[in-house]
């Protein structure tokens, strides 16, 4: 799915709430795994460290190992190998917990 100012504002507009879970973020790094954690049904994941271009959506409670890590203005973003799905997507601390 391509990224545009309407699925833009659709897809993170939807996900607003996801934020108030409380979960831990502190010490999640390469090759652990995580789990999408939150209050809605699921978060986007983004193509790309700084949250651009294509995304997706990832489901709650969806699980996978981190591939990668970056900081997006200053938000942990972590680059996921999801085991429900063919391509790795980033994702923000936020939406994630270590299991």
């Amino acid at each position: 799915m391509k990224t545009t100012a309407g699925t833009l504002a659709v897809g993170v507009g939807s996900v607003a709430a996801a934020g108030s879970a409380s979960a831990s973020h502190s010490g999640i790094g390469v090759g652990d795994q995580v789990q999408v954690w939150g209050d809605a049904n699921w978060v986007p994941g983004w193509e790309n460290g700084d949250r651009s271009g294509d995304w997706e959506k990832i489901y709650h409670s969806w699980a996978g190992y981190v591939q990668e890590t970056n900081t997006d203005d200053g938000t942990n973003v972590y680059k996921v190998d999801w085991h429900k799905l063919d391509q790795d997507w980033w994702v923000a601390e936020t939406f994630v917990r270590e299991i």
